[in-house]
Order: structure tokens, then sequence, then C-alpha cells
């Protein structure tokens, strides 16, 4: 097992990115359907709300996102080592 295969960690925001746009096509969906069949409209204010609330926490993931290109802490690196073996614990050290 000498090879390895280093895995990448996703991004909590690419994972909640696509939270937020499974919940947002569902319930697009699920209003379209109950007013198809019930012919009764879902609560506009309910609708409002929903889409309000997913997209606020796009708007906080971009928010995020941004700091984090500005401040230069965007790390994009992200490997994982199984075994500590890979890590060269003496680079840097200048002995």
């Amino acid at each position: 097992m000498a090879n390895k295969i280093k895995k990448k960690k996703k991004k909590v925001s690419n994972v909640m990115l696509v939270v937020v746009c499974i919940m947002i096509i569902v319930y697009a969906v699920a209003n379209f359907v109950l007013q198809y069949f019930t012919s009764v409209e879902v609560s506009p204010t309910l609708t409002t709300a929903w889409f309000t609330f997913w997209g606020s926490e796009i708007l906080a993931i971009t928010g995020i996102k941004i700091s984090k290109i500005f401040k230069g802490t965007d790390n994009t690196d992200y490997e994982d080592y199984s075994d500590d073996s890979a890590i060269n614990y003496d680079e840097g050290k200048g002995m």
C-alpha cells in the first residue's frame, strides 16, 4: 500500500450550495404540483420567506468566500494524508 490515494476534501461551501439549490428546486416543484392538483395557491408569504432564507444563505457563502480571497486565506489545496509518513516534519528547520 505504498501508493495511497489522496482524497480531496469537499468544501463545506460547495456542499451547502448544492443543498441550497436542491431545496429551492424541491420547493418550486412541490409548489407547482400542489397548485396544479388542488387549484389552491401556496401562501405567497411562505414562498417569499423560503426564497429569502435560501437566498441569504447563498449571500453568506459568497461573502465568506470573498472575504477569504481578499485576506489571502483561500486555501484551495486540500489534501488528506491517511498516514503521517508523507509529511516531512524536518522541513523548514535550518539545522
